[in-house]
């Protein structure tokens, strides 16, 4: 009688184990709200979806749906390949004194008009940036032990053909960044739009309609020549299925 005929659930793949490893986890608190996914609302799943292809474009999430050893090999590959692109553009910055002084005196600058909404989305987007990058240098060697666990479930497998597919797949992801100068590698001329709308999804979450919602992102800094019109707006959040307004009512009582 096999496992199957016992009733057990059947030995899953190597790769798929290995794959549900590979989520790091941050411990700060005010990444709850943009990392927590169960909090999203769909279109911002949808929104993040996206960017991730433009960040993992070897691997983007909705392709991870089914898993292999050349995906995974891809996924950590340019994981990896990403870390070095962030280390590298910090370690740079922090290594001119000259760079250090003037984030200092732009910080500074902002600070004394926060007032403005420009100016306090910038701070906003910093703060949430820089505590992702903190808690990103804090699971580092996380990640290395996830890296070195799935080469050694590689490296241990009889199936010589998935250990090349993987290794094959990790080549390809690092030799590959998602980053670029700061950017997203496949970023798009929408890519600028999504990313402040991830900064205040939750106060666009709120807002009636896409007219609204296009005065809000120029009140907070998105130049009108990037935005476009109201139509052009409506056609990107038409791809991340953004409907302001049909968040649902309480049903009416029945007379």
């Amino acid at each position: 009688m096999d496992d199957t005929e016992k009733g057990n659930l059947p030995i899953r793949p190597w790769y798929e184990r290995v794959f549900e490893t590979t989520d790091l986890t941050f411990s700060n608190p005010k990444l709850d709200p943009y990392l927590n996914v169960d909090k999203y609302p769909q279109w911002v799943v949808n929104m993040m979806a996206e960017l991730s292809r433009q960040g993992l474009h070897l691997s983007p999430v909705r392709s991870m749906a089914t898993v292999t050893p050349r995906k995974l090999g891809m996924n950590l590959g340019q994981k990896c390949a990403n870390f070095y692109a962030i280390t590298h553009q910090v370690n740079t910055g922090m290594e001119n004194p000259q760079n250090v002084d003037k984030a200092a005196a732009y910080v500074e600058h902002l600070e004394n008009n926060k007032e403005n909404p420009v100016a306090a989305s910038m701070l906003h987007s910093m703060e949430v940036t820089g505590a992702l990058i903190e808690d990103l240098a804090n699971e580092a060697d996380a990640f290395e032990k996830i890296v070195h666990n799935a080469f050694k479930e590689a490296l241990d497998q009889t199936d010589y053909a998935e250990a090349v597919q993987f290794f094959q797949g990790f080549a390809q992801g690092i030799s590959s960044p998602g980053l670029r100068l700061g950017k997203l590698a496949q970023s798009t001329e929408a890519t600028t739009i999504y990313q402040k709308m991830f900064f205040h999804w939750q106060e666009i979450d709120q807002l009636p309609t896409v007219t609204a919602l296009h005065d809000f992102l120029l009140k907070v800094g998105i130049s009108n020549n990037m935005l476009g019109d109201v139509d052009r707006l409506r056609t990107l959040c038409k791809r991340i299925e953004y409907a302001p307004g049909k968040r649902g009512r309480p049903p009416k009582p029945k007379k």
